[in-house]
């Protein structure tokens, strides 16, 4: 009786302290980690009592509330690595039951526990205790204490812990210890979803977040965390490699898990060297009711809008982008301004264009989500463009090739101008061998020398660069008519 009437009056000190004047307890923490995860994983949130500061007192317990955003996030359980009971796997995300845990543990980690109690709460109908006839109370739904949380619904639980009174237990200056841990199921669009420590927000009596040293209640500082929860969609500009052409095509490519009924962009480009020449709805999203690209406020900014479907009463178009991966729906070709070797970034940017927008995908039910974005680039190399074989440039791929590089080669014939294009093989060097592959090619069948009678190596029987280009590090050392490689080898 007696021990009962102890735990009576230490609960109330610790959950009722509301109505009493709370110290300075500054040098304590209690801290919430961050956590990011995909929509649908779990994910563990971890609630640490961390000390700051000496104190000359036993640590006699504590009691915080952890609030969130039902919306985004659910408790499946709560455990502990060093103080907290689990809480049973049956009543797990079972609005209409009570989920606490009660006992009197030693865990052999702290100190011997005179009371440990979780309880945990959800959006719109919190829950304690059982009452007398065995029923929940139900919890008023709250507000969060930051701005940018206010009015969202109140969910999370909280935590009680009361040390045996015959115990004694100093948390070290730079020490900490983990409170509880709580594994929570993301389960709302993408976003960040704060985590907060709340003081007299949740319970009914409501918790309060406090330390207990002497008999006496602290209130300590809070840092807040976080959930991040990514999303499964991806937008991504494609990066290209280009040579002399004057343009360069990147598409914006899409993967998607369900259907998108449009998006904005914002993009990012270095004006000097890259000028839009056109911007063009395709694939699934060229038959959108509106697409429309234009200029941001700043140089080198580009804003882009595309709806596929306005809906009743004006329906237009031909209904939502379906799920895919990696679809190509908006194709950008840039006049190069900019000289070789360089990367040239576009980047996908928040708050371009006027009014400014940032990066959205938008839902058939009018949501939105930011995506995960994958910014391109466009790579302008030093490599003219040749067709293997092709060695005295004339346009034609014959036997006068052969002859060419062998007049080069052992008569002092004139200098090659594309020495890329002489390397029939591709093996980095030129020599007899190139001129008897390109003759056996011409004049052999192939039944009769398999191994020498092979038609040029790439780029062959169309014109492009060498894919085995640029210098000692990771090329063949000839080059072609001036390029990035010309002068390395002199054959």
């Amino acid at each position: 009786m007696l021990k009962s009437s102890l735990a009576g009056a230490l609960l109330s000190l610790v959950l009722c302290t509301a109505s009493f004047a709370q110290g300075d307890g500054s040098q304590y923490e209690f801290r919430v980690n961050n956590v990011t995860g995909a929509s649908g994983s779990q994910q563990l949130l971890t609630v640490t009592v961390e000390s700051l500061g000496a104190s000359a007192l036993p640590l006699q317990g504590w009691s915080f509330g952890v609030c969130h955003n039902g919306n985004g996030i659910d408790v499946a359980q709560a455990a502990s690595l060093d103080v907290c009971s689990p809480i049973s796997a049956a009543l797990q995300n079972n609005p209409g039951a009570c989920i606490t845990t009660q006992a009197v543990l030693d865990l052999g980690v702290i100190a011997p526990l005179f009371f440990n109690n979780i309880s945990v709460f959800y959006a719109g109908a919190g829950f304690d205790h059982p009452g007398a006839d065995g029923t929940c109370a139900p919890i008023p739904v709250g507000t969060f204490s930051s701005a940018a949380n206010a009015n969202q619904a109140i969910a999370g639980w909280s935590q009680a812990i009361v040390i045996d009174q015959n115990s004694f237990f100093n948390l070290a200056a730079g020490s900490s210890i983990v409170a509880c841990e709580t594994t929570v199921d993301l389960v709302g669009p993408a976003g960040t979803y704060d985590v907060e420590i709340c003081h007299d927000t949740i319970g009914n009596p409501v918790v309060s977040a406090v330390v207990v040293e002497d008999g006496a209640s602290l209130q300590p500082v809070y840092t807040d965390g976080s959930v991040t929860i990514l999303s499964p969609n991806f937008v991504t500009i494609e990066a290209v490699t280009v040579t002399t052409d004057p343009q360069a095509t990147t598409n914006v490519l899409l993967t998607n898990v369900g259907d998108i009924a449009g998006l904005q962009l914002g993009l990012t480009f270095p004006d000097a060297d890259l000028a839009l020449a056109s911007a063009t709805a395709v694939g699934p999203a060229a038959a959108a009711c509106f697409f429309q690209q234009q200029p941001g406020t700043g140089a080198g900014e580009l804003a882009i809008g595309l709806i596929m479907d306005y809906g009743d009463p004006t329906p237009c178009g031909q209904g939502p982008i379906p799920a895919g991966t990696d679809v190509p729906i908006i194709e950008l070709v840039w006049d190069i301004l900019g000289s070789a070797p360089s990367t040239l970034p576009l980047t996908l940017t928040d708050g371009l264009g006027s009014p400014p927008i940032d990066n959205k995908i938008i839902f058939p039910s009018g949501a939105t989500e930011t995506p995960n974005l994958v910014s391109g680039s466009v790579e302008l190399l030093d490599f003219n463009s040749f067709v293997r074989g092709d060695c005295n440039q004339d346009g034609n791929d014959n036997i006068a090739d052969g002859v060419f590089l062998l007049i080069r080669l052992f008569a002092s014939g004139a200098p090659l101008t594309c020495e890329d294009a002489c390397d029939f093989n591709d093996d980095g060097s030129l020599d007899i061998t190139d001129a008897a592959q390109l003759f056996n090619w011409r004049l052999q069948p192939t039944s009769a020398c398999p191994t020498m009678c092979s038609p040029p190596a790439a780029p062959y029987p169309g014109a492009g660069i060498d894919p085995t280009p640029n210098s000692v590090d990771a090329g063949d050392l000839l080059g072609c008519d001036g390029d990035a490689d010309d002068g390395l080898s002199t054959p």
